[in-house]
């Protein structure tokens, strides 16, 4: 059976709009071209091209296929999508992309990847291979992500990398097994390096370096701004300045079992450091 022009489709629960509907009675697959729109509790499915397998309650999408839960502000996009009726959970292929829109602070988040899951349920997005992440001058790549709505958490896997997250460096690179990003009220409040965890921070002139390395780093903010670094497990901190029009050098070495910087309006004014604490200080200007 086909039916052509402007034909929906209702059932107890789903929607199912297009050009055309051809159903496939004894298959029990129903195809639909043209324009597609799902709508299903609370959220749409469009496609070019869109085939309801009964049997599985499996929808199968191509071509320009968008996603989208209004209520959780998220749009996923890509060429191709599986969507689970029974478990409300959707795989995107073919160059996906996330959009998770923040009305508040107007800081949207775009993830990017050669595959994403879609788990409406279970309020979580995971992310895989080739992940690229987004969020006003943060940047992060991984090989994998999961993305935790209730929690608003990022975590990162597989060699991830975080850039960016301050202003005023020219370059600031967090690395490490794994990085937890915490996002409160549309803002960036916690960024976690678990295992191997490195940080690096290139002032804007270049000539001042900051490096930390540890098994743990934690990073703490306040309405976006640094208020705390935290280094655990053979903590180390290693600070350069060079200034080359009067040949200044600096540099600033200390270790131990924990080190916290404290910060204030962007700058540090304290270092406290617990545990086998060892230092080296040393500049041409001064001493």
């Amino acid at each position: 059976m086909e039916l052509v022009g402007n034909v929906c489709v209702r059932d107890t629960s789903k929607t199912i709009e297009a050009d055309s509907i051809t159903y496939l009675v004894e298959e029990k697959k129903v195809i639909a071209n043209g324009h597609v729109l799902i709508q299903r509790k609370g959220q749409w499915l469009s496609s070019d091209r869109a085939v309801y397998l009964k049997a599985g309650n499996q929808i199968i999408a191509s071509g320009g296929v968008q996603l989208i839960d209004p209520t959780e502000q998220i749009t996923v996009t890509g060429g191709q999508a599986e969507y689970d009726l029974e478990t409300k959970a959707a795989v995107i292929t073919d160059h996906p992309k996330l959009l998770k829109a923040e009305t508040k602070r107007g800081k949207n988040l775009i993830v990017t990847a050669r595959q994403l899951e879609f788990h409406s349920e279970d309020k979580k997005v995971i992310a895989s291979q080739d992940v690229h992440i987004s969020r006003e001058r943060m940047n992060a790549i991984c090989g994998k992500m999961i993305y935790l709505q209730a929690e608003e958490r990022l975590i990162l896997q597989n060699t991830p990398e975080v850039i960016g997250l301050r202003s005023g460096a020219a370059e600031e690179i967090l690395k490490g097994d794994t990085i937890k990003i915490a996002i409160k009220d549309g803002q960036v409040n916690e960024v976690i390096v678990i295992g191997e965890a490195t940080g690096k921070t290139v002032g804007v002139d270049g000539g001042e370096v900051s490096e930390v390395s540890g098994q743990k780093v934690s990073l703490q903010f306040k309405d976006e701004e640094l208020q705390r670094i935290t280094v655990q497990g053979n903590a180390t901190s290693i600070y350069r300045f060079f200034r080359a029009e009067d040949s200044e050098r600096e540099i600033n070495e200390v270790s131990g079992d924990t080190v916290q910087f404290f910060f204030r309006e962007g700058e540090l004014y304290r270092v406290l450091v617990t545990g086998g604490a060892m230092g080296i200080y040393s500049s041409s200007s001064k001493f």
